[in-house]
């Protein structure tokens, strides 16, 4: 649903390695489902286009647990493993709640309800943020390791950052619980509804759009300046002063 409905196999999937042994085997991660295949060959297929296309002709009718599946040269399916010897999932390293700071809100995952898909690793939610209060937020998460440090990055930025009317705001830890413990998997910021520039490239472009991301960038560049200013004069380091980014909206 949404951003998946169209888009195209190399959009969908991502090859994070092949092997050759007695053929080939492509692992692929599928952003839609949200999984990991591995696709098999008898021969050594070095084209991903190839691996693409015959995967997305059949991954959405494979078994929910399906972790391995092999093709012919026209891409037809002729086998399917869900053996867990065949699985090569990385599952990431997810932060412990005390790795922030306290008082920042918390949502659990299971309170999430999924409305639409809006990207690669940002879907849009609800929540019952009060008794009979219905919250629309856009949920952004990870899933691999290569995500991690831009998650971190991301999300301790906009917990700092003060309220300013042209950069959307933090909203809520989202947690779950890993490994008998509660972890963050992601957070949510508040929805700006409206699509994004790729989603109507004839609207209008006004002057005033160009003057907010102007100001937003000049906030963060004065920020980025004291903080250079103090670093270098007073020897005041990231830990005591926090240069903020800004986050802007669509």
């Amino acid at each position: 649903m949404g951003y998946f409905d169209d888009c195209r196999p190399d959009q969908r999937f991502t090859s994070s390695g092949k092997t050759y042994h007695n053929g080939s085997l492509w692992v692929v991660y599928d952003w839609d489902q949200r999984r990991t295949i591995t696709v098999s060959t008898s021969w050594e297929e070095d084209d991903e286009d190839f691996i693409f296309e015959a995967l997305v002709e059949h991954v959405d009718d494979l078994p929910a647990d399906a972790v391995l599946i092999q093709v012919s040269r026209d891409g037809e399916l002729l086998s399917c493993s869900s053996d867990i010897d065949d699985d090569r999932t990385m599952i990431p390293f997810y932060p412990s709640v005390a790795d922030f700071p306290q008082g920042l809100r918390r949502v659990r995952r299971s309170d999430l309800t999924e409305i639409d898909r809006l990207g690669v690793q940002a879907d849009l939610t609800t929540y019952e943020s009060l008794p009979g209060q219905i919250k629309r937020v856009a949920f952004k998460y990870y899933l691999n390791q290569a995500n991690i440090a831009v998650f971190w990055h991301e999300v301790n930025c906009l917990i700092r950052i003060p309220k300013y009317p042209n950069i959307v705001q933090f909203d809520s830890l989202v947690v779950d619980t890993v490994d008998s413990e509660d972890k963050v998997v992601g957070f949510t910021t508040n929805f700006i509804p409206g699509g994004t520039v790729l989603d109507n490239v004839s609207r209008v472009f006004k002057l005033k759009y160009l003057k907010q991301l102007i100001e937003v960038r000049c906030l963060f560049c004065l920020r980025m300046t004291l903080h250079i200013w103090l670093t270098v004069n007073y020897c005041i380091g990231h830990r005591l002063y926090q240069p903020q980014i800004g986050h802007c909206s669509r």
